[in-house]
């Protein structure tokens, strides 16, 4: 077996060695010394390309992660999370030779080294495009097992994202979300799922480090676990003015988002683009049961902010 790519420059010291002192040298590093994977209907390769289906996510509850950074990020979140019930698992992982060089090089023999060599595929680079959805593919992708997570019975501050249609922006306010502490994020129906790969790129790892509800609605399930726990609701809306004309008898004004006092036990609903919020959770906004914020900006200058800020 040839291993000359492990040290381009000269051939490894052990294999002028008696063969049963190689042995344990080469079993360490028998993955990379595989033959790689030139064929795209390789079984291994077509299990985590069907990854890159949401419904197969669902079904298996495995994701697609891309390059060393998010992988490290993610195999070091560790047990001490309260919360945390089962730690994000790498159930197989995809490298093409490419990946060994320059300087994440070290790290990526690192972390090959310390999983189990059935987990290790090796991959022709010309088939890592399969794998990814960018125009320049990463030469490392893995399938990791989704954590487990409970809700904790008293969080500070939750996030709802109501029907976030951009994969960036959701990628985007859960790495916000892991930077602010926040307790849990909860998608409404028609989010972007937070396991795509656009969304999992844009996170930066943060999506393994905080529970994530996918809820079935606002006020058959979001509602009622968040006046179980007693959250104060706030609701970021672009439409939000202090003209009470349109507004019902029980709604409340709408305050500047600096008002807010988030120094109780809160809730952040913020709407997707263009449409803002969802109907039901304008109902509640109508009713009172949320409190409207919005952000103050320069006249004549935009009617809204992205959602991601």
């Amino acid at each position: 077996v040839s291993l000359h790519f492990l040290c381009p420059s000269a051939r490894p010291a052990f294999i002028s060695r008696p063969m049963h002192l190689c042995l344990p040298l080469l079993l360490l590093f028998e993955p990379l010394a595989l033959p790689p994977i030139t064929s795209s209907r390789h079984p291994s390769l077509k299990r985590l390309r069907a990854l890159r289906d949401k419904s197969a996510r669902e079904e298996s509850g495995l994701v697609l992660l891309e390059g060393i950074r998010i992988l490290e990020d993610t195999i070091n979140v560790g047990s001490s999370h309260p919360c945390l019930l089962q730690e994000p698992v790498v159930e197989s992982i995809a490298f093409a030779d490419r990946a060994l060089e320059g300087g994440a090089g070290r790290r990526v023999r690192d972390l090959l080294g310390r999983l189990d060599s059935g987990k290790v595929i090796r991959v022709d680079s010309s088939l890592m495009r399969l794998l990814s959805d960018v125009k320049t593919p990463p030469m490392l992708v893995a399938a990791v097992q989704r954590p487990r997570w409970r809700l904790p019975a008293q969080p500070r501050l939750v996030l709802v994202l109501d029907g976030l249609r951009d994969p960036g922006n959701v990628g985007t306010l859960i790495r916000s979300a892991r930077a602010f502490n926040i307790d849990w994020i909860e998608c409404l129906p028609n989010t972007a799922d937070p396991w795509s790969q656009k969304c999992l790129r844009a996170a930066m790892g943060a999506t393994f480090h905080l529970p994530i509800v996918m809820s079935d609605g606002w006020k058959t399930h979001t509602l009622v676990k968040h006046r179980e726990r007693d959250l104060r609701l706030f609701a970021a809306d672009a439409s939000a003015t202090g003209d009470a004309d349109e507004r019902g008898e029980a709604e409340r004004q709408p305050i500047v988002c600096y008002q807010a006092d988030l120094t109780q036990p809160s809730s952040i609903i913020v709407g997707g683009e263009p449409h803002g919020l969802s109907e039901p959770v304008r109902e509640s906004i109508h009713d009172g049961s949320i409190q409207p914020l919005y952000v103050p900006m320069a006249a004549h200058t935009a009617d809204s902010l992205n959602a991601g800020v």
